[in-house]
């Protein structure tokens, strides 16, 4: 088992596990999920030098958990680079293992790496919020900001 950037051959299981998120995520009922458009929303961000796509790699069972991050500069002071989780997922026959642990390590490294002064994470409001929370503040994370969405 081991996490590593996401390669053209893991397409199937990112797009399994993209169909699942999405399922799970605020947006299914209003929005449907477009294998097309994940393929190509994926496929930029393993190539875009300024965001990274892990995946958990479980060998023989493939692909259980996928992470995406960006690095931009800060709108406020563009001498410094800020990091954005795109998106944290872990199968969930999976979860309560090491895998969302692992990933979120390997992103919070790459942000490093990348020269990031901050990085930010995300929780989706179906996907188990005040255990997100309790996560995130155990690893020194704080809470930020507060999005609200209108659907049309």
């Amino acid at each position: 088992m081991t996490i590593r950037r996401a390669i053209p051959d893991d397409l199937p299981n990112l797009i399994r596990m993209g169909r699942e998120f999405h399922a799970q995520s605020c947006c299914a009922n209003t929005i449907p999920f477009s294998d097309a458009n994940f393929a190509s929303a994926i496929s930029d961000i393993a190539t875009n030098a300024a965001s990274v796509l892990f995946v958990f790699d479980a060998g023989a069972a493939g692909c259980i958990g996928m992470a995406a991050a960006i690095s931009t500069p800060y709108w406020f002071n563009a001498s410094k680079r800020i990091g954005q989780e795109l998106f944290w997922w872990v199968d969930v026959d999976q979860r309560g293992t090491q895998a969302g642990m692992h990933l979120l390590d390997a992103l919070e490294a790459w942000a490093a790496d990348m020269g990031c002064a901050v990085f930010s994470m995300a929780s989706t409001a179906n996907i188990k919020p005040k255990a997100l929370a309790r996560l995130y503040r155990r690893r020194g994370y704080a809470a930020q900001d507060i999005y609200y969405v209108k659907e049309f």
